[in-house]
C-alpha cells in the first residue's frame, strides 16, 4: 500500500520533531543533573567549610596548647636546673586544664634531658628495657590525679610512631584514630606530637597526647541531614567521625576508590565519587605534612540530588507530550493548507493537461515556491498552446496546399490523358496515310500496265488526296490543340512545382517547429531535474517538490515523445514533398520534350498537307495532260514514296509523343498519389493535435 504525500510528509515532521525533542530533552536532563552534581557538590563544599571550621578551631587549639607546652619544656630545659618531676608536674597540671586530655607521652633522648639516665635506671618509673634511666614515662589521668608508666620500646610497634615519626620530620606530626572504646561504643583519641629542642635547636626529645575525638563526631553529627552526611577520615582511611554511621568509627574504609584521583585531593581539590545511590565528595584538610592530611567526606543521597531533576523530567514530559499534540494538529493543518491544497491543484492541472487540456491554468496568487511555480505552469500552458495553435495553422495551410496539389495532379493527369488520345488518333491516321501511301504506290506500279484505268486510278487518287488533306488538316488541328494542351500541362505542372517547393518550405518551418518543442522539452526535462536537485538538497523537506519535479518531467518526456512523432511525420511529409517536386521536375522537362515532339508533328502535317495539295494539283491535271500521265506518274510515285517515308516518321513521332504522354501520366498519378498520402499524413497529425484543448 502507497502512503499519500500529506501522510509520509506529516510522518517526517513528527518524526524529526520527536526525535530534535528527546535529544533536547536528553541534552536538558544532562544539564539538570549536572546542575544538580554541582548543586551537591557546592553544598558539600558548604558543609565541609563548617565542619573543617570546627576540626580546624579543634586541631588548632589543640596543636597551639602542644607548641606552648613544648617550648615550655624547652624554655626548662635550658635553664638547667629543672627536674624530671617538675616536667611530669607541669603536664600533669596541663592535663587537668583541658578535658580534651588524658594520655601524654613524653621521651628524650638518652642523657639529653638532664644528664642522670644512671641515677633513674634502677627506678620503676624509668627502667626500661632498651635504655635504663632514660626520662620515657607515660601520663594518663584517672579522675584528679594520674597514672604514670614507662615507655618500654620506642624504635617499632605503633606507640612509637609519636616518637620516631616527629624526630624524623621535626615538625608537629598527627597519628591515625585509637578506639579505646568498644565496636559497639567506640571512643577514638589521636595523637598530636611535637619535637622538644635544647640551646643548639636541636631536638632532645618528643611530647605528645592523645585527644578525645568526640567533640569532632559531635560536630559531624550536627551537620549530618537527613539527604547527606559527613565523616571524617584520617590519612589511613580510618573513619574519625561519621555523622550517619558512628558504628564505623575506627574502621578503615577502601581508599583505593580515589585512585589517581588522591593526587588532586592532595593539591586541596575536591573529589567527587558518583555511585549507585549516593554521591561522595572528597575535601582535603592538611595539618603541617602531606602526609598528616586528613578528609572530609560528604555523602549524599542521589535522591535528593536528583530530585529537581526528576520533577523536571516529569514536568517536561508532560509538557512534551501537550506540545507533541499541538505540534501534530498544527502540523497536520498547515501541511495540508499550505502544501496539500496547492499540489492538489497543480497534480488536478497536471492531470487535465495531460488528458490534453492545454486551457489548464493555476491561481496561486502566494509568493512562495508555489506561487513561482504556479506561474512556471501557466506560462509552460500559454508556450505548449500557442506551439499548438501554431502547428495546427501549418498542418491546415500544409493540407490546403496538399489538396491544391492533388486537384492540380489529376488536372494535369486528365490532360496527359486527353494528350495520349489525341496523339493515339494521329498515329492512327498516320498509319492510315502510310497504308493510303502504300496503295497509291501500287497502283501507280499498276499505272503502267493499265492507262485505260487512268480515270479511275485518278478519281481514286483525287479521292484518296481530298481525304488525305482533310485528314492532315484535322491532324494539324489535333496536333495544335495538343500543344495547346501540352502547353497549358507545363503551366500545371509548374505550378504544382511552385506549390512542391511551398510545401517544402513549410515543412522547413514545421520542422523548425518541432525543434523549437524539442528545444521547450529539454528545457522543462532540465528545469524538473534542477528542481529534483534543489529538492534532494533539502532533504525530507524537498522530497514533496522532487515528486512534482518528477511529474513535470514525465510531461516533459511526453511532450517529447509527442514532438518526436510530429517530427518523424513532418519528415515524411518532407521526403515525400521532395519525391513530388522531383517527379514534377521530371515531368516537366518530359513536357518540354513533347512539346518540341508535337511541334515536330505539325511540321511534318505542314509538309504532308502541302505535299497533298501538289498530288491534287497533278490529279487535276491528269485529264488535260495524259501525254504527261507517265511522268506525272513517276513524280506521283515519288511523291507516295516520299509521303510514305513521311507519314512513317509521323507515325514514330507519334509513337513517341505518346510514349512520353503516359510517362507524364504516370508521373501526375504518383504525384496525385503522393499529395494523398500527405493529405492523410496531415489528417493524422491534424488528429493528434485535435486531442489538445487549446
Amino acid at each position: 500500500m502507497k502512503l499519500k504525500l500529506s501522510f509520509k510528509l506529516i510522518a517526517t515532521l513528527i518524526s524529526i520533531f520527536l526525535i530534535t525533542n528527546v535529544i533536547l530533552m536528553t541534552i536538558m536532563m544532562m544539564q539538570m543533573e549536572k546542575a544538580g552534581y554541582e548543586k551537591a557538590s557546592l553544598e558539600a563544599v558548604e558543609a565541609s567549610k563548617g565542619y573543617t571550621a570546627s576540626f580546624q578551631s579543634f586541631i588548632d587549639q589543640q596543636a597551639g596548647s602542644l607548641t606552648t607546652l613544648s617550648s615550655t619544656i624547652t624554655e626548662l630545659q635550658n635553664m638547667g636546673n629543672v627536674t624530671r618531676e617538675d616536667i611530669i608536674a607541669l603536664v600533669e597540671n596541663y592535663m587537668q586544664g583541658n578535658e580534651s586530655v588524658f594520655y601524654v607521652n613524653i621521651a628524650f633522648e638518652p642523657n639529653a634531658f638532664d644528664n642522670k639516665d644512671d641515677e633513674y635506671q634502677y627506678t620503676q618509673l624509668y627502667k626500661n628495657e632498651q635504655d635504663p634511666g632514660r626520662f620515657a614515662i607515660s601520663i594518663i589521668q584517672s579522675g584528679k590525679g594520674s597514672i604514670r608508666s614507662p615507655l618500654t620500646n620506642l624504635q617499632e610497634g605503633d606507640l612509637a610512631q609519636f616518637y620516631v615519626k616527629t624526630k624524623e620530620r621535626g615538625e608537629l606530626t598527627r597519628l591515625d584514630p585509637v578506639n579505646y572504646g568498644t565496636s559497639s561504643s567506640p571512643l577514638l583519641y589521636t595523637s598530636i606530637n611535637a619535637p622538644v629542642y635544647n640551646k643548639n635547636n636541636e631536638i632532645i626529645g618528643v611530647i605528645g597526647y592523645m585527644i578525645s575525638l568526640s567533640a569532632l563526631q559531635e560536630s559531624a553529627m550536627e551537620y549530618t541531614t537527613d539527604n547527606s552526611s559527613v565523616a571524617l577520615l584520617s590519612q589511613n582511611g580510618y573513619y574519625a567521625a561519621n555523622g550517619s554511621n558512628p558504628e564505623l568509627l575506627g574502621q578503615r574504609v577502601d581508599t583505593a576508590q580515589l585512585g589517581d584521583n588522591l593526587e588532586k585531593l592532595l593539591n586541596g581539590e575536591t573529589i567527587e565519587i558518583e555511585n549507585k545511590d549516593t554521591l561522595q565528595h572528597f575535601i582535603s584538610l592538611p595539618f603541617i605534612n602531606e602526609e598528616d592530611t586528613w578528609y572530609v567526606e560528604i555523602v549524599t543521597s542521589k535522591d535528593y540530588v536528583l530530585g529537581d531533576v526528576f520533577q523536571a523530567r516529569t514536568i517536561s514530559m508532560i509538557v512534551s507530550g501537550i506540545t507533541v499534540i499541538v505540534f501534530i494538529v498544527s502540523s497536520i493543518l498547515l501541511v495540508r493548507f499550505l502544501v496539500l491544497k496547492p499540489l492538489n491543484k497543480l497534480n488536478g492541472s497536471l492531470q487535465q493537461m495531460a488528458n490534453g487540456d492545454l486551457t489548464q491554468r493555476l491561481d496561486i496568487r502566494s509568493k512562495d515556491e508555489f506561487g513561482e511555480m504556479a506561474n512556471n505552469f501557466n506560462h509552460m500552458g500559454n508556450q505548449l498552446s500557442d506551439m499548438f495553435r501554431h502547428v495546427t495553422d501549418l498542418s491546415l495551410n500544409v493540407s490546403a496546399t496538399s489538396q491544391q496539389m492533388s486537384a492540380s495532379s489529376q488536372q494535369t493527369a486528365k490532360a496527359s490523358e486527353n494528350i495520349a488520345q489525341a496523339i493515339e488518333h494521329v498515329a492512327s491516321g498516320a498509319e492510315a496515310q502510310h497504308n493510303q501511301s502504300l496503295t497509291t504506290s501500287a497502283e501507280m506500279k499498276e499505272m503502267a500496265t493499265g492507262i485505260e484505268r487512268i480515270a479511275e486510278s485518278s478519281q481514286v487518287a483525287a479521292q484518296s488526296s481530298q481525304i488525305a488533306e482533310e485528314n492532315t488538316v484535322v491532324g494539324q488541328q489535333k496536333m495544335q490543340q495538343t500543344v495547346d494542351q501540352m502547353i497549358e500541362l507545363q503551366q500545371s505542372v509548374e505550378n504544382s512545382n511552385e506549390a512542391v517547393t511551398a510545401l517544402t518550405a513549410k515543412s522547413n518551418e514545421i520542422k523548425q517547429i518541432t525543434d523549437l518543442i524539442a528545444k521547450v522539452s529539454q528545457q522543462t526535462n532540465l528545469l524538473a531535474l534542477n528542481a529534483a536537485i534543489e529538492a534532494s538538497r533539502v532533504g525530507e523537506h524537498g522530497k514533496g517538490f522532487a515528486v512534482v519535479a518528477s511529474e513535470i518531467r514525465n510531461l516533459a518526456d511526453q511532450t517529447k515523445q509527442a514532438n518526436e512523432g510530429i517530427a518523424a511525420l513532418i519528415e515524411e511529409v518532407y521526403n515525400d514533398t521532395l519525391t513530388a517536386s522531383a517527379a514534377m521536375e521530371n515531368g516537366t522537362k518530359q513536357m518540354a520534350l513533347g512539346i518540341a515532339s508535337v511541334h515536330e508533328a505539325g511540321q511534318i502535317f505542314s509538309v504532308i498537307n502541302a505535299e497533298v495539295q501538289r498530288v491534287n494539283e497533278q490529279i487535276s491535271e491528269v485529264s488535260a495532260a495524259a501525254e504527261e500521265l507517265h511522268a506525272g506518274s513517276i513524280d506521283v510515285a515519288a511523291t507516295v514514296e516520299q509521303f510514305a517515308g513521311n507519314a512513317n516518321g509521323t507515325m514514330n513521332v507519334a509513337a513517341e509523343v505518346a510514349a512520353a504522354s503516359e510517362e507524364q501520366l504516370a508521373s501526375m498519378q504518383e504525384v496525385a498519389t503522393s499529395s494523398e498520402s500527405l493529405s492523410v499524413m496531415v489528417q493524422e497529425l491534424m488528429e493528434r493535435i485535435a486531442r489538445f484543448k487549446i
